[in-house]
């Protein structure tokens, strides 16, 4: 069909998006890309790979903007997130490739869960509604909501040169 690219059993797609022209890795069993509707969908084992940051989840839905640049990612189902020295994992990621900034949500079974290890003792934080994770120059802030209550906590950053 015109605008729409269908693939499955095994798909992965690179494509170079961003100000940096950088490289975007997704896989998943099935890959749908609707022109139209300016988003690609991939469910089923679903990853997607941006520098050394690692988005996994049973679907996704990669946002493109008008320019043709993925914007946003939701991931749903069995959410991990990994980065050099952070991962995360809950119900439901949203994720700014902009910005890198990540939106993790939780419940009382699957809580949304945030650590860094670029501290000595690694900083955990879990919530069983929402936590927000911003990556500002040389901290890392994490916002977490808990009964309708948000604590912020910032967290100094060890620098990798890949961010």
């Amino acid at each position: 069909e015109p605008g729409r690219l269908r693939a499955t059993r095994g798909v992965e797609l690179v494509a170079v998006t961003g100000e940096t022209d950088e490289f975007i890795t997704v896989s998943a069993e099935n890959l749908l890309v609707e022109e139209e509707a300016s988003e690609v969908r991939i469910a089923g084992d679903a990853e997607l790979r941006q520098g050394q940051r690692r988005i996994a989840a049973q679907t996704m839905v990669v946002a493109v903007d008008e320019n043709g640049e993925w914007s946003d990612v939701v991931a749903e189902n069995e959410v991990e997130f990994e980065d050099d020295r952070a991962r995360g994992s809950g119900l439901r990621l949203e994720y700014s490739m902009s910005s890198r900034d990540l939106r993790l949500e939780g419940d009382e079974t699957t809580p949304a869960l945030f650590v860094y290890d670029g501290v000595d003792p690694p900083a955990e934080y879990r919530s069983n509604e929402e936590l927000r994770v911003s990556y500002n120059g040389d901290a890392i802030v994490i916002e977490s909501t808990e009964d309708g209550r948000a604590t912020t906590s910032v967290v100094p950053r060890q620098s990798t040169g890949t961010e």
